[in-house]
Parts: structure tokens; sequence; C-alpha cells
């Protein structure tokens, strides 16, 4: 499908998967699931800066490396003052609901030791207790980080989002048990360290000048 012209908004379902969300334009590496756009979430080169209306990306980030330049990229795409929600697995809630015997997902499955093992390395290790558990061995389900607490608010800062804060739904779905939902918006005036090709962890934002000073 072709990227929608200037004028149209573009709202980007990142890591799509098999979720289809109408009025969102799905963009998932994987091209046998048929998303709109095949592509890499640490590549969003066929955006121009400042195109994207809002992104929606719901179990990605712990995909790609911790120094991943990928919410950079992700800042840099949208346009000044939209939105993004990022939903990422809590690993200390599911430690809790493991305590708690709790279930989850439509199968009411166990959250166990296992489950405990997927949520930190990768869904892949779930082969054979789902039905669609056949595609959770291809690339892409390793997990290459984890998130604790408030460790994404504290990335998607850094990566130059503002007004970033955890939210209990979106406009997609609600938050469920196990998993952090946070949203922020792109500033209004930013600088090019937004768009800079360090990974966030490496950028360091020039010191604030003391106004009594000037």
């Amino acid at each position: 499908m072709a990227i929608p012209e200037p004028d149209r908004s573009i709202r980007l379902n990142l890591g799509a998967g098999m979720q289809q969300i109408a009025g969102w334009m799905s963009y998932d590496l994987d091209p046998e699931l048929g998303p709109d756009i095949v592509g890499d979430v640490e590549d969003l080169s066929q955006f121009p800066d400042c195109s994207v209306d809002e992104i929606y990306a719901s179990h990605v980030l712990e995909h790609v490396a911790f120094d991943s330049p990928a919410l950079g990229e992700w800042c840099r795409v949208l346009k000044p003052g939209a939105r993004i929600t990022v939903a990422v697995p809590d690993i200390n809630q599911i430690f809790y609901l493991w305590r708690q015997g709790m279930v989850w997902g439509p199968y009411q499955l166990p959250i166990d030791e296992a489950y405990m093992q997927a949520a930190i390395f990768g869904a892949h290790l779930l082969e054979g207790r789902l039905p669609e558990s056949a595609r959770f061995t291809k690339e892409g389900h390793t997990h290459k980080q984890f998130f604790i607490n408030d460790m994404l608010i504290q990335q998607m800062l850094r990566a130059g989002f503002e007004n970033v804060s955890d939210v209990t739904f979106c406009d997609v779905r609600k938050k469920t048990p196990g998993e952090v939902m946070v949203q922020g918006t792109k500033p209004r005036t930013y600088s090019s360290d937004c768009y800079s090709d360090e990974p966030w962890c490496l950028r360091r934002r020039p010191p604030k000048q003391d106004p009594t000073k000037e």
C-alpha cells in the first residue's frame, strides 16, 4: 500500500502483527501478516520528518535493543504536538501476578514460571501452549530488553517526548494486567537532538541556561 499523500492523516500501528485497526496503517516486518507497509520499526525512512499524526506501538519496543534508535526515529516522523502510545510488558507486575496464581489471555492459561520466562525472553518460549504459537518461533519474537516500573517513561523522555505518563486506556484499547501503557507527545518546539543517529542512551541534552545570567 502506498504511503498517503501529505494532506491525509497518517496513524501508524507499528509492529502490528495480526492486529489490523480501522483508521490505522499497519506496519510490520513480517509480510505474511499482510501489513499495509512491510518494514522495520527501527527504520521509518519512508516517512519524512514531521509527517505522521499518531503512533501506536503495542508490545513492540521489547523486541529491539535497549540502545535502539527506534524511539528517536518515532519522534522524528511525528508531527509537532502529535501523540504516541507505547505498551510493553512490565516484569514487576507479571512477577506479582505469578505469585498470586493469576491467569492470562483468552485461553485463561496460568501465569507460571514458563510465562515469566517468555515475558522476559520472548513468546517463542510458549511454543506448543497456544494454537497460534507456530508464529512465535519466527524471527522478531525474541525479547531484547525488559521493562520494570517507570523504565519506559524514562526512555521516552530521553528520546525527546514530553507530557509522558502512564495511562489506563487509549483510543485503541484498555491496558491489560502485566503491562504498562504510556502516552506522550512530540514537543511543538524541539531541537535537532530528536533526530540524532546516536542511540538515546548516548545523547545528552545541553545544560539549561540561567536566565539571571543572560
